[in-house]
């Protein structure tokens, strides 16, 4: 079974990433927040390592792997899926809904609202999630103060050189159409695209922003 894996983001999917681990290349279905935050990621780096948590699931015709930032995102999820009616890609929905510490509250505090803003999460599903979870989310001290995201190394100091820094390139209709399409590239809907690119473009007016940093921009506001 495989517990981890640790390599280079090779491709994103609308609920999935490939990550490349020495040459093979791994389909990890993961949470809609974790995949913008390793695009984010990838688009500052696209050779930087990404460790994810893995739950394996085997069926007679299937293998699937399941991937989370943080050992507390993979806890939850097992949790969620004890739940009659809560099935792996449920878990995920609600996973990308929120942040773990911030589901687990919710829980606790049965807000049933919060979870039903989660795809395919009806009233009696959320109530249900509520009651069964209540108690066992108590026993885990470790969830309720878990980071939304793993936190990022520092990042190392440059080295003096004469060289000058590159200049950034003014946002122009081109960059935002570039934006655009890497959006819509990651699943979203070219309209939703669209506006979320030039709200960021009107959000950094006068400002001079690269074709990665207004996805970026852009994805804070998906």
């Amino acid at each position: 079974m495989i517990g981890r894996l640790t390599g280079t983001l090779a491709h994103f999917r609308t609920d999935s990433i490939i990550i490349d681990v020495m040459g093979v290349g791994y389909l990890v279905h993961v949470s809609h927040t974790a995949r913008n935050h390793l695009y984010a990621a990838h688009l500052n780096d696209p050779q930087a390592r990404h460790t994810l948590f893995i739950e394996t699931y085997v069926r007679e015709d299937q293998f699937t792997l399941f991937g989370f930032l943080t050992e507390e995102e993979q806890t939850l999820f097992g949790l969620l899926t004890t739940v009659q009616g809560v099935g792996n890609k449920m878990a995920l929905n609600l996973l990308g809904q929120m942040p773990p510490a911030q589901l687990a509250h919710a829980i606790l505090a049965q807000d049933k609202a919060s979870l039903q803003r989660a795809q395919g999460v009806g009233a009696r599903l959320a109530e249900r999630i509520c009651s069964e979870l209540k108690n066992k989310i108590m026993h885990l001290e470790g969830i309720m103060h878990a980071p939304a995201t793993p936190t990022d190394p520092p990042a190392p100091t440059p080295k003096r050189t004469s060289k000058k820094p590159p200049t950034p390139t003014p946002i122009t209709p081109f960059i935002a159409d570039d934006a655009i399409a890497a959006l819509t590239q990651l699943g979203y809907d070219r309209s939703r695209a669209y506006e979320a690119a030039h709200k960021a473009m009107r959000n950094h007016e006068g400002a001079e922003l690269s074709v990665e940093l207004l996805v970026k921009e852009a994805l804070r506001l998906l």
